[in-house]
């Protein structure tokens, strides 16, 4: 109901501030977070929590903006930032191992180790320009040298961190959720606009908690091979005629002109609607 959903909100707005104000935090990693320089800041966006199962606003009265970060010691880091009283709620290091997600074309969600805790955002930008920038610099830091800095840390915080990964490996292995399976015929586009036939194969369709993300596996039935294993952005879905669902992949980065286009041919109608219902339904 609208008044829990208000209260969780405010409870996950304070608990970032709280912790954002933590001296014992700020004192554990003060030697390797100075900031040396921010490379993006973005314009007003709106950033969404998981919690209790569903994307939630971090705040609905606050306007909110995002920085990529670089700290003295050559370490990334992102921030979430309240514009008019320019309070942080949220700094967290990008390690290369960082998940970052992109959901749709202005939709990017991040997923962030916070102790023994692990947070997952998802940042909404107003123009698919503004989220182009802020996913290639999230992965220009996730890409800088990594450097020893174990011996600047207090003990106790590396213990955490190392059950805390080990604990969200294996939370990690259990995060694809089946939807449906059933048998199709596959074809695949070539440059001319012709289609393939890739023979038939057994599809499988699985949803990624907390990102809601939407991932097909189709494996050829005569090779035993995979045809196709992708995760599928809503906006590259639709449907063929009365029993077929066509996907686009690999064209998050407009520059690239390639467009691999698969479709999936089913038996019956009923079983081409379930599947484009799953694959173009919106992210909760």
């Amino acid at each position: 109901d609208p008044s829990s959903s208000s209260s969780i909100n405010r409870a996950q707005l304070m608990s970032s501030l709280k912790r954002s104000n933590s001296i014992s935090s700020l004192k554990s990693v003060a030697s390797i977070a100075a900031m040396r320089e921010i490379i993006y800041e973005s314009p007003p966006c709106k950033i969404f929590c998981w919690t209790n199962g569903n994307w939630r606003p971090l705040t609905t009265k606050d306007i909110c903006v995002v920085e990529v970060r670089i700290t003295t010691m050559n370490k990334g880091c992102w921030a979430i930032l309240l514009k008019n009283s320019n309070r942080m709620v949220l700094n967290a290091w990008i390690h290369p191992n960082t998940p970052i997600d992109r959901d749709s074309e202005t939709t990017i969600s991040i997923s962030c180790d916070m102790g023994l805790n692990k947070e997952f955002y998802r940042v909404s930008m107003p123009t698919f320009e503004d989220a182009d920038r802020f996913f290639a610099n999230l992965n220009k830091v996730k890409q800088l040298p990594v450097e020893n800095h174990s011996h600047l840390l207090p003990q106790g915080l590396l213990k955490s961190r190392s059950s805390s990964l080990q604990s969200l490996k294996q939370n990690d292995e259990k995060s694809m959720t089946l939807a449906m399976e059933c048998r199709c015929r596959v074809f695949l586009q070539n440059d001319h606009g012709i289609w393939t036939n890739l023979g038939w194969g057994n599809m499988k369709l699985e949803v990624e908690s907390p990102s809601q993300r939407k991932k097909i596996l189709i494996t050829s039935e005569k090779q035993n091979k995979k045809l196709v294993d992708s995760f599928v952005r809503e906006d590259g879905v639709e449907r063929v005629g009365r029993a077929g669902v066509a996907i686009t992949l690999n064209n998050v980065d407009k520059t690239n002109n390639r467009r691999i286009i698969y479709m999936m041919q089913m038996k019956e109608e009923a079983t081409a609607v379930k599947a484009f219902g799953i694959m173009k339904q919106g992210n909760r």
